[in-house]
């Protein structure tokens, strides 16, 4: 289902509440990223041999921990969430795992023990309503010369894949296009056969949307991918990924 985001507050306590119930189900049966963990194992590998001096990672929006199981041994993970769901089932056998919300305030204590030399943010910001607040977090999260990994949606494949007409399609994507209006999809989540109880909400940014709260924010463009599965876009998703430096 495709909708406008009316007030942002509003969005983010839906979204809370949604992965609250939904956190249950992706425990027990999984959230296949098998692109998105090709993607970024290959590109956090690469940029761990060409950059000796990064030795730390921080996996924001980290759900039930897998980006920890494909990246180089040599870096010092930690992961963080806003689901406290997650976190307390994490916590349990690892203390790399801690509760935080990008999006809102933080002492300086809690920033710097969290700073590191690679920020990861795979599908995390695209629920994240109050994006200036969280690129500013960023900011200060990133230790000098860091680099920001976002992996995100392509807006269009995702309207194409929702609409059900190419009426329908044209009236999303005049929304879209919008510059006052920012849209979101609201879908169940479907895993190894099961389909979740709760749907689970996204916001549709655009590439630009990211670029320039990154350039706002101390942070210049590296990198840019527009996935590489667009001949089959009704049955896979399109991912987009964006490497940043902190200037």
């Amino acid at each position: 289902m495709v909708s406008v985001i009316n007030n942002s507050k509003e969005f983010k306590e839906l979204n809370e509440r949604s992965w609250q119930i939904n956190a249950n189900f992706i425990i027990e049966h999984g959230l296949p990223h098998v692109n998105i963990e090709r993607l970024l194992s290959e590109e956090i590998g690469d940029l761990k041999k060409k950059n000796r001096y990064l030795n730390t990672l921080l996996d924001i929006g980290c759900g039930t921990g897998w980006l920890k199981n494909i990246i180089p041994n040599s870096l010092d993970y930690k992961g963080v969430d806003n689901c406290s769901r997650f976190i307390s089932k994490l916590s349990k056998n690892d203390k790399c795992y801690s509760l935080f919300d990008v999006e809102n305030e933080h002492p300086n204590s809690d920033i710097e023990n969290l700073k590191s030399d690679i920020l990861v943010c795979s599908l995390s910001l695209i629920e994240t309503p109050f994006l200036e607040k969280a690129f500013k977090n960023l900011f200060h999260l990133a230790s000098n010369g860091a680099y920001l990994i976002i992996v995100g949606l392509n807006p269009f494949t995702e309207l194409i894949k929702a609409s059900k007409s190419h009426e329908e399609l044209r009236k999303y994507l005049e929304l879209y296009q919008s510059k006052e209006l920012r849209l979101l999809i609201s879908k169940t989540i479907k895993s190894n056969g099961s389909t979740s109880d709760s749907a689970y909400h996204r916001i549709l940014y655009s590439p630009n949307d990211y670029i320039q709260q990154a350039k706002e924010n101390g942070f210049h463009l590296v990198d840019f991918k527009d996935g590489n599965n667009k001949n089959d876009i009704i049955s896979q998703t399109v991912y987009q990924y964006f490497l940043f430096k902190k200037s």
